[in-house]
Parts: structure tokens; sequence; C-alpha cells
């Protein structure tokens, strides 16, 4: 390493004022300390880098608000299937009910996590209990093995369901979630007393995934790219229809669910679903069905599909894409009381 010369004085680059006020879109006029601090990014809330920082008043802090719900991890036993190893920490959030019955288990879709329904647990405190927990290889729960197959998930959340003494359950799953709620209610129809199912993975041509896909390399490429805010925001206006009607803390929730995605890993068998419609045919608890009339990941076309699986089965569909819970937050709280309803005896 170089040894600085004896009374040397560090070398400074010479600074134009009239760059440094293009570079900020101020005025000549105007001082360049101006400036204030980087505009904040209107979706998530990030620095946006892409527009020039311009004079703003700094608002007063004010306090966050608590949330309404809390955090908690459980360590479960793994699936046997998977075999013998240490147990699985399944992460969740959940909001206490007046009653322990009926208790809501709402499960997230892919590329997310439980923070997917922090509204829905805020609006919803106080009428049910209510649990959203990560699914395993998402947020911030473990993996069950490499690759994830889908009776893991439904034996871990039964087991998880079973240590936490949830003896009933009312059963909502978006997207790849209702996927799972779908082979869950199945394989332990005593646990699921009624399920509610918002556009489903349930086709088996939804998702084609090509060879090259199936290297390692393919998911380390797609964990680093969904932790980048832009691709994360890309994905959310892709997702919903109508980013202006959805809140800033819930694309932020939907934004921070999306990091952690591990189970991206074992691309190549993740992306193989199974046509879960004989599956839904042979569910013995009530089914409710939900569907965006302009969802483009999942078509409104598919419903017409998943309903012939279940007699009497008709779905509600609403003016949305494919998050109802963030686009139409009264139209997905009421259709998770009409599932809760369903289960009444």
């Amino acid at each position: 390493m170089p040894l600085a010369r004896a009374n040397s004085q560090p070398r400074q680059n010479p600074v134009n004022p009239a760059a440094m006020r293009c570079n900020t879109g101020l005025p000549p006029s105007e001082p360049v300390s101006a400036c204030g601090p980087r505009p904040v990014n209107r979706f998530l809330g990030d620095p946006d880098r892409r527009r020039p920082a311009t004079p703003a008043a700094t608002p007063a802090a004010t306090p966050a608000a608590t949330p309404a719900w809390k955090e908690v991890d459980d360590l479960v036993p793994r699936p046997s299937a998977s075999g013998a190893g240490a147990a699985i920490r399944v992460h969740a959030h959940w909001v206490a009910g007046p009653a322990p019955d009926p208790t809501v288990v709402l499960l997230h879709g892919l590329l997310s996590s439980g923070l997917q329904w922090r509204g829905t647990l805020t609006r919803l405190a106080g009428a049910f209990a209510l649990w959203a927990p990560d699914l395993p290889g998402f947020g911030r729960s473990g993996l069950i093995r490499m690759p994830q197959l889908l009776p893991d998930y439904a034996d871990t959340l039964e087991a998880w369901a079973e240590q936490r003494g949830l003896r009933r359950v009312v059963l909502v799953g978006h997207s790849f979630g209702g996927m799972v709620a779908i082979d869950w209610a199945a394989r332990h129809p005593g646990r699921v007393a009624a399920l509610g199912l918002l556009a489903p993975v349930a086709v088996p041509h939804a998702f084609r995934v090509p060879p090259s896909f199936a290297r390692p390399m393919t998911g380390r490429l797609l964990l680093l790219l969904v932790s980048l805010p832009y691709i994360r925001e890309r994905f959310f206006r892709y997702v919903v229809d109508d980013v202006a009607a959805v809140p800033l803390e819930e694309r932020r929730g939907y934004a921070r669910s999306m990091r952690r995605c591990r189970a991206l890993l074992g691309l190549r068998d993740f992306y193989t679903f199974p046509d879960m419609r004989a599956t839904l045919g042979a569910v013995r608890c009530p089914v409710r069905l939900g569907w965006g009339l302009r969802d483009r990941v999942l078509p409104v076309a598919d419903a017409d599909v998943v309903e012939d699986a279940v007699p009497g089965l008709r779905a509600v569909r609403w003016p949305c894409g494919h998050s109802v819970m963030a686009e139409r937050p009264a139209d997905g709280d009421r259709f998770i009381r009409d599932v809760v309803l369903a289960a009444a005896p």
C-alpha cells in the first residue's frame, strides 16, 4: 500500500456550480443547497433515481402506527416424505378474534408471503381469529427440501395447524396459495371447514416453463431480480389492474413480500403444476370461488373450467386484476366473510 507524502494535501476535483445546478434541475439563481432530499418513489416509498430532485419542505415526522397483527415462529416436523431431518420453521402473521372459532387461515400467492394479507388482517381484526403463514420457502419460513413438491405444503401446514391447536379452519387461498389450499382440504378433510379460492392455480396450462429454466442458476437469477425495487414494481403493475386504487402501505407490503422467495431455487419442479380439478371435486367442505375480470396472470376463462369441477359452484367476478384484496378490499373482505358463513353448521 503506497504511503502518502509528508505535508501533502488531499487532491480535490474542481466542482462546476453551473453543472451542479443543471444536474439538480434548479435555476441558476437558486442555491444548490436548496435541492433537499432525493424524492421518494410514489409506488414503493424508495428513493427514485430516475427523476431529478426538486425543492420540497421536509414533512414533520409522524409516529408509525402499530400494526394490528403480531408475528410468531413455530418449529414443526418435516413431512415424512421429505426424509428425516431438523424441524422446519413456519413464520406467520396473526390477529386474535373474539372466539377461537372460526379461525381463518389465509394462504398467499407466488412471489409473496403472509405480508400480502396485511391489509386484510388490519381490516378484519376483531371479527375473526386470522392467520397468514408464510408458505415454506417464502418469506421467513424455511425450505422443506429441494425441490419442494405440492404435498409438502399441505403436510407441513397440517402439522403447523395441529401444533397451534387450530382444530377447524376456514381456508382462503389466493393464486398459488389456492392450489395449496385445494390440496390441503382434500388431503386433510377433518381440518378444513370451508374453502375459499381467489383466482387459484387449478388448470394445468396456466404456466409453461421452457427447459432452460431447469438450470439451478436460473432460480438464483430470479431471486436476484425480484430483490430489485424496479422488478417488484413492474410485477405488481402486472398483477393488479389499477395501481392507483391500491393504498401505498398495501403496495409496500407486496414489495416486501417478494424479497424472500427461496422456493424459486427448485424452479423446474416448482412450476410443474398438476391439474387440480379432480382434487377439487373430491373436497367435501363448502367451496367459494372468486375471480377478477381483468386478471392478466390467470385469465377469467379459467373460472369457467374450475366451476365445472364442483357441481353448483359459481364464481363471483369483480372488475379488477389478479388481486382483489389489494384493488377492491371491501369485496375481498366480503368474500372472506361469505366463506366463514358457509362454514357455519
